[in-house]
């Protein structure tokens, strides 16, 4: 397993298509289509985007995307509006795959990291935690996530 950081949707490999088709299914806010629409119209200045992979063989296995603001400080890439935000993550060796992102994640310098909105129950981010726990990371968890809804009353 290879921890990279890829800068830019142009060097990133065309394998990593296949997480993103597999986490649009889930949500929108997985989709390759949100996270480049983020990247292009909504980052600040001061911020740029990293998408932290794991690959095996060249595939891309994981994708943690991510904005960094300098070297210090990382962020979910997300804004606002994003309802969800999860690792993209394949199937198989999840808890290698996990191993390595954890890893990877601890060689950056940065001071912090904020992901979110992350759902109690995404098993992805819950692992992901785990690992980086294991790695000897402290991790917080803050309750943010709500579930929107409006209720018609008979109306269509």
């Amino acid at each position: 397993m290879e921890f990279i950081c890829y800068t830019d949707w142009d060097s990133l490999p065309e394998s990593a298509n296949a997480l993103f088709a597999q986490g649009e299914k889930e949500s929108v806010f997985c989709s390759r289509q949100w996270f480049e629409n983020l990247a292009a119209t909504a980052l600040e200045d001061d911020l740029s985007m990293l998408l932290a992979c794991v690959l095996e063989e060249g595939k891309v296995m994981a994708i943690l995307p991510l904005m960094q603001r300098t070297s210090e400080y990382l962020y979910s890439l997300s804004h606002n509006y994003t309802s969800r935000y999860t690792l993209l993550l394949a199937d198989e060796d999840q808890q290698e795959i996990l191993k390595g992102l954890a890893e990877g994640l601890r060689k950056l310098p940065f001071k912090g990291m904020r992901l979110g909105p992350v759902a109690e129950n995404d098993i992805n981010m819950n692992r992901l935690q785990q690992a980086m726990e294991s790695s000897g990371f402290e991790c917080y968890r803050d309750f943010r996530f709500f579930n929107w809804v409006h209720r018609l009353k008979g109306q269509s």
